[in-house]
């Protein structure tokens, strides 16, 4: 068997499993997992270095219509993926009937000519017959259909999708990254969306997706690292919700993210959290390159 090393590519709707399924393969909580769509905002990327091959997974945000907002740069990581991977896994939660919206990301794939797989994942959720008469359709057309429950069984999952992964990259001398790691993002990085997924699992609906962390201060010594960070909101009534009576709401997202991150970076942590309204910041084109939502300029 000959050495492979390359990029996977991720795409999906929101909700997909992507998150789940990217974090299932490195065996690292490295992406952030929530049921609400827009979570994941920016390209992460997961690397996992075997005998056989390095695979660089390549998580992109679920594909969104509007062109409001943060989405025409969720809209360019998509196609920055497409263009970047050597193969693709479209990713499909079990449960999501299939729309106009996933049939154009099934052409946009297709378009691309490079090889791919769709990846069915909470298998263990009973699928709708749609989405059974498109797995269906995808075989009938040669496409390789698996389907996965990597939350409920992932050592199962992890050894059927390298192998049908193998075939999507190509063949290599060596790997393209250092193989004691499992992960492109920095520390600075994983502690800013640690913070938002938490946002996200305090806050619910109380608070809608024009929500966003600027880590302002992120020093490391031998002890502790301290994070001094901002939690941004649009509106002037969302600041009370977010830091909540007496202060609880902000401080239970802050007891957890701590506890997350001193797990990861086996240290011990301090974090400084402020919230801060900034509105209309998700239309404010500065503010969010400042934050690194900057769509990839044409070449």
């Amino acid at each position: 068997m000959s050495y492979r090393a390359g990029f996977i590519g991720f795409l999906g709707l929101p909700n997909a499993g992507k998150s789940t399924l990217l974090n299932s393969l490195v065996d690292e909580k490295l992406s952030i997992v929530s049921d609400k769509p827009q979570t994941t905002r920016q390209t992460i990327t997961g690397i996992v270095s075997r005998e056989e091959a390095q695979y660089i997974f390549l998580d992109a945000p679920g594909t969104l219509k509007s062109d409001s907002g943060l989405n025409p740069f969720l809209k360019s990581e998509v196609e920055r993926v497409l263009e970047e991977a050597d193969g693709i896994a479209l990713v499909v939660g079990a449960d999501q009937e299939p729309s106009d919206q996933l049939l154009e990301l099934i052409e946009h794939i297709k378009s691309s000519k490079k090889p791919w797989i769709c990846v069915v994942s909470k298998s263990d959720l009973k699928a709708p017959k749609e989405c059974l008469d498109l797995q269906a359709q995808l075989r009938d057309e040669g496409v390789r259909v698996m389907r996965v429950a990597p939350q409920k069984t992932p050592k199962d999952t992890r050894s059927r999708l390298f192998e049908e992964f193998y075939s999507l990259i190509p063949e290599n001398p060596a790997p393209l990254f250092d193989t004691d790691i499992y992960t492109t993002e920095t520390l600075r990085e994983i502690a800013r969306e640690r913070i938002r997924e938490q946002c996200f699992v305090y806050l619910k609906k109380e608070i809608p997706y024009g929500l966003g962390v600027r880590i302002n201060r992120f020093l490391e010594d031998d002890k502790v690292i301290r994070i001094y960070a901002d939690i941004l909101v649009e509106k002037d009534n969302h600041k009370p919700i977010l830091i909540g009576g007496g202060g609880s709401m902000l401080k239970k997202i802050g007891t957890e993210t701590r506890k997350g991150l001193e797990k990861l970076m086996g240290t011990k942590v301090f974090l400084d959290l402020h919230v801060q309204v900034r509105k209309s910041w998700t239309k404010d084109a500065m503010f969010l390159n400042e934050l690194g939502y900057t769509k990839k300029k044409e070449s």
